[in-house]
């Protein structure tokens, strides 16, 4: 929290944290703070929520961030793109197969 610049975006997807995450509360009024779980959804409910979010995606109702890809082994390049601000949205490191 307290690395994210005023109206910078912290996006949590899972348990990164783990169960035991403490912050000030006051930093909430300059970010924005979002977050999806899934550990309260059975089977059943996971696909409905992942065909409802796909959805979505395909109707234009949510847009998902830009993205640049880099292959896994130009990490370091990635790193540099990101330190420059040459990104927007999300970088994504892809393996090979």
């Amino acid at each position: 929290m307290t690395a994210l610049r005023p109206g910078g975006v912290l996006s949590l997807v899972g348990a990164v944290g783990g169960s035991d995450v403490s912050f000030d509360a006051f930093r909430l009024v300059d970010v924005t703070l979002t977050g999806y779980s899934t550990e309260s959804l059975d089977g059943p409910s996971l696909q409905h929520a992942i065909d409802a979010i796909s959805e979505w995606l395909r109707s234009g109702v949510i847009v998902a961030p830009s993205r640049t890809l880099f292959a896994l082994r130009e990490a370091a390049a990635a790193h540099s793109a990101l330190e420059e601000h040459r990104m927007q949205g999300r970088v994504l490191l892809v393996p090979e197969r």
